[in-house]
């Protein structure tokens, strides 16, 4: 006799369990399959519209799961996956569901404090899901077994709920100082457009500084859906820290909109030093999408803005930015000049920054010409100084 069964769904309390205990001996042989190795997922995904190790990531390597998968579009969750999750949901008790659902929600794995929070003493209907095979345990935190099995409860909880259900958790998790993308994540799901657009900045700029600059992307992006609640300067301001994410990402016709936009808000507002600052922003995608005279035209008219107000930090680094643009032109002399004007003002204000900024335009304009002395920055800041 072959008997096969789910070993991850088998109540200790069945029928099936107990002939299972019973059932040892030289004449019973049991062979205990493993999940598929990510090598084996990513051979069986060539050739198809998935990537292998995604397909590895939300199944586990569970052979029913990445078969149907991968034969399902993209970006969807197969409806055999979700009637098999689904069966095993229904066979739960409303208390084992509610729990279910609520871990459903929240992209990796919910600590048992904040369920504790929100249900209250759950822990027979945590222990009923995971006898079930939906959930498992991870020390102090609770989480689908896979997370194409997550992806497929959350998507049968009915909107309005979902959202109100979001809105409970981002308020628990405000009250705990969570991690802000956590934050950011559970307000965009609740369409709270006051608390994306309170997070979403901080997580973007916590994003940009770990180098994480795409995921800072995407919560800008986020937050510019519900842009037109805020001021005139507050959208100035979001707009121009998203294109400058987006020209660090290379999403160069992202980075022209925003900014173009965010220019328009600080002409309105008449913020001179704003308009500058974008105008150089705004050079570099123009820049890297070969639009030169673009480019040089928005350098040119924040030297313009800049030379009208008292010399600063940020008429410094026009000229440099303008140096640089004359250096990649190969114009030695209108890079050696702006450089130099650059330079002055750094050493004025003493911007270690710009200072650098500036030497390397102009080091890099003389070795180009093929003067040795380019390549000493000190050598160079002195032979420059003695020049002026």
């Amino acid at each position: 006799m072959i008997a096969t069964y789910r070993d991850d769904e088998l109540a200790p309390t069945t029928l099936c369990a107990a002939c299972s205990a019973i059932s040892r001996g030289q004449h019973t042989t049991r062979i205990h399959l493993s999940p598929l190795s990510l090598e084996a997922v990513e051979q069986l995904a060539h050739g198809s519209e998935r990537s292998g190790r995604r397909v590895y990531e939300v199944t586990g390597g569970n052979p029913f799961f990445v078969r149907e998968l991968l034969s399902a579009p993209a970006d969807t969750v197969p409806e055999t996956v979700r009637d098999a999750v689904l069966a095993r949901v229904l066979q739960c008790s409303p208390a084992a569901r509610e729990v279910a659902e609520l871990v459903s929600l929240m992209p990796g794995r919910t600590e048992t404090w904040l369920t504790r929070s929100l249900l209250g003493d759950f822990g027979g209907a945590a222990d009923e899901a995971v006898m079930r095979g939906l959930l498992r345990y991870h020390e102090q935190a609770l989480a689908f077994r896979h997370e194409l099995g997550r992806l497929a409860v959350e998507s049968t909880i009915a909107q309005g709920r979902s959202q109100e259900l979001h809105q409970c958790i981002l308020r628990t998790l405000v009250e705990h100082d969570a991690d802000v993308s956590q934050l950011v994540h559970h307000a965009s799901r609740a369409q709270d457009a006051r608390a994306l657009l309170k997070y979403a900045p901080q997580a973007a700029q916590q994003a940009a500084y770990a180098g994480a600059h795409r995921e800072a992307v995407a919560h800008l992006t986020t937050a510019l859906r519900f842009a037109d609640t805020l001021s005139g300067l507050e959208r100035a301001r979001l707009l121009e820290f998203h294109a400058a994410e987006c020209d660090t990402t290379n999403e160069v016709s992202a980075s022209i909109s925003s900014a173009t936009q965010a220019l328009a808000l600080w002409r309105e507002a008449g913020n001179i030093p704003a308009q500058a600052r974008v105008l150089l922003l705004l050079s570099r995608p123009y820049w890297k999408s070969g639009q030169k005279a673009c480019a040089d035209r928005h350098v040119a008219d924040a030297i313009v803005l800049l030379e009208g107000l008292p010399a600063g930090r940020d008429l410094a680094m026009a000229y440099s930015v303008r140096s640089q643009r004359a250096m990649t032109c190969g114009l030695k002399e209108e890079a050696l000049d702006f450089g130099q004007r650059a330079l002055d003002l750094a050493n004025q204000f003493d911007d270690n920054v710009i200072r650098s900024h500036a030497l390397n335009n102009i080091g890099t304009a003389e070795l180009q010409s093929g003067e040795s002395g380019g390549a000493s920055p000190a050598g160079t800041e002195l032979n420059h100084r003695s020049r002026s």
